[in-house]
């Protein structure tokens, strides 16, 4: 079988207008600011040791020993459909009842004698860009307290966009560009940015003296008003590319999981059961006069595309929006790890929802234990003593889930019913502004609880077709000859992948060969980088816990340089 393999191919593509996104100078590297404490000259700048590119290149790859199997992947502008489904407060506007033009979304009807609840349903067809620049922050020390070694942590910085694209008006997504735009002005009117987030991303060796295993982070700011960080044990990799088979049993696949019935639904914070109260109106999606953004999705309901609509399923179960675009994709490789803001043992065996809370509770044991040694010599009612009890009981308990070493052990089953109480309150790892923590007396606006969010950065393979022989322009050094623009004067134009029309629009990449070594005609397989994510936050306000889920797919924005690819029998 006969390959094209090009590691160090010249690409012929000119950076793309447009592409938001955090740059670093080219010449940043993060780095310890003791380098000139030790006696003697100040000692060099540390050089950064890359592993000598070994072939084949199947895909643009940071070092892998410093960047874990999943930082290591995330390179460039990466685009795709998405959905986004959201509880917030809501109370009657006055601009919800005014008229608006054609081109724009229609607000709410105000049932016929009766009013919208104070609690809105949103749902949305997204558009969303994700970049992670080439540049990384460089060796960043973490110092250790103690005798042992450091902790240099690698990491990126990374940006979200994420746009409205619904169209109420034929219950479908508006058609966009790469990046989330229309061509259509009438259709552009409909798009409306609802997210901005810029982050990191960080690979930690080793936890001690928590964990001797690595774990990522990620850490992000939210322009409403909140951070978060979210951690997790290291990625895990799956890869069933052989260099010499163009063969696939089609096994692998991302595992995504189904959301159970009730995951989009509201609950009381003292339960982990829904709220009844919505079935009739925000998720009874056949009622038009509902508090819920589209408020009519009978055009949604009626679509013959549901892949670009919304469906009753998906309201359930967002992630099946993602399993969609999956359907009909060969796996070579899925890379797959999980985030969140209340980490679980053993990741983090200090994890406590406030510090404060903690000492607080630690204060109040050593009380009721002065307490206790009080009555002890004293004569007191069996009531004051059964009171007693109970309060040393609770405060045990609240203790444990913050140090699992406290002496007094509590059952497996209470631990679990605990912890998942705990999820629903204010996590470790977000932090909110005062306007929506609200105060005691009248409770948040939209305070940001638990964040958890999975990732499943994946290998797809596709097949290309070069119809003619491509002979690149070399000078008689053997270079490319480049134009004005610096750009190679003669290259292949991209090329569209066959599998194309079977798949979900928006979740294809196009592929384009280097401009510097002849390619023959012929059919090829090559591979490109996906990455999908489902993310659940829990905000709390009125009361309750309310889920926001976002979930997208997402493919390189660029071209894909082939590095590596291989010739399919004629």
């Amino acid at each position: 079988m006969a390959t094209y393999d090009n590691p160090k191919g010249i690409s012929p593509l000119l950076p793309i207008a447009g592409v938001p996104g955090i740059t670093l100078p080219d010449d940043f590297f993060l780095e310890a600011a003791d380098r000139g404490l030790v006696p003697g000259s100040v000692a060099s700048k540390p050089e950064e040791k890359l592993p000598p590119l070994v072939s084949p290149v199947r895909f643009p790859l940071r070092n892998v020993e410093d960047y874990g199997d999943a930082i290591s992947r995330l390179i460039g502008a990466y685009s795709g459909p998405g959905f986004n489904l959201i509880f917030r407060p809501h109370s009657d506007k006055n601009e919800d009842a005014k008229a608006k033009s054609k081109d724009q979304k229609p607000l709410f009807t105000i049932p016929a004698g009766g009013s919208l609840q104070p609690d809105l349903l949103e749902l949305n067809l997204t558009h969303e860009l994700w970049t992670f620049p080439r540049a990384d922050l460089g060796a960043v020390p973490n110092r250790v307290a103690s005798a042992k070694n450091d902790v240099v942590i690698r990491g990126i910085p990374y940006t979200q966009i994420v746009r409205d694209v619904t169209n109420p008006n034929n219950g479908t997504r508006v058609p966009v560009d790469s990046l989330g735009k229309s061509t259509d002005k009438g259709l552009q009117k409909l798009i409306s940015d609802i997210h901005f987030e810029p982050g990191l991303l960080i690979q930690v060796p080793n936890s001690m003296p928590v964990s001797k295993e690595p774990t990522i982070s990620r850490m992000a700011s939210i322009p409403h008003g909140t951070t978060i960080n979210a951690q997790g044990a290291k990625a895990t990799k799956v890869d069933v590319f052989k260099p010499g088979d163009v063969k696939f049993d089609g096994r692998l696949r991302p595992d995504i999981p189904a959301f159970s019935s009730t995951a989009s639904a509201p609950f009381e914070l003292d339960s982990t059961g829904p709220i009844d109260a919505f079935e009739n109106n925000q998720f009874n999606l056949q009622n038009a006069e509902a508090t819920r953004l589209p408020q009519n999705m009978q055009p949604f309901l009626d679509s013959k595309t549901p892949v670009e609509s919304i469906t009753k399923k998906m309201v359930q179960d967002p992630n099946e929006l993602i399993r969609n675009h999956n359907a009909g994709k060969i796996f070579s490789q899925v890379i797959t790890f999980t985030v969140a803001t209340t980490p679980t043992q053993p990741l983090d065996k200090q994890a406590c929802p406030h510090m404060a809370a903690r000492a607080a509770m630690n204060a109040t044991k050593i009380a009721v234990a002065d307490m206790d040694k009080q009555i002890n010599d004293t004569k007191t009612s069996n009531e004051v003593k059964q009171a007693l009890l109970q309060a040393k009981d609770a405060v045990t308990k609240a203790m444990q889930l913050c140090d699992p070493n406290e002496a007094s052990a509590i059952s497996t089953k209470k631990m679990d019913e605990a912890k998942k109480s705990a999820a629903t309150a204010p996590a470790i790892g977000t932090s909110n502004i005062a306007q929506l923590d609200g105060t005691t007396g009248e409770g948040p606006n939209a305070r940001t609880g638990k964040v958890s969010s999975t990732f499943w950065i994946s290998t797809v393979v596709y097949t290309v077709n070069v119809k003619e022989k491509f002979q690149p322009k070399l000078d008689v050094n053997g270079n490319v000859v480049m134009d004005k623009d610096n750009k190679p004067s003669v290259s292949m134009p991209p090329l569209e992948p066959e599998e194309k029309g079977k798949l979900v629009k928006g979740t294809v990449p196009t592929f384009v060969f280097p401009a510097d070594r002849v390619v023959e005609a012929g059919r090829y397989q090559v591979e490109a980088t996906q990455i999908q994510y489902s993310q659940t936050v829990n905000l709390i306000f009125n009361g309750s816990g309310w889920p926001h889920i976002s979930v997208a797919t997402l493919v390189p924005v660029r071209p894909v340089v082939i590095n590596f690819a291989k010739k399919l029998p004629a």
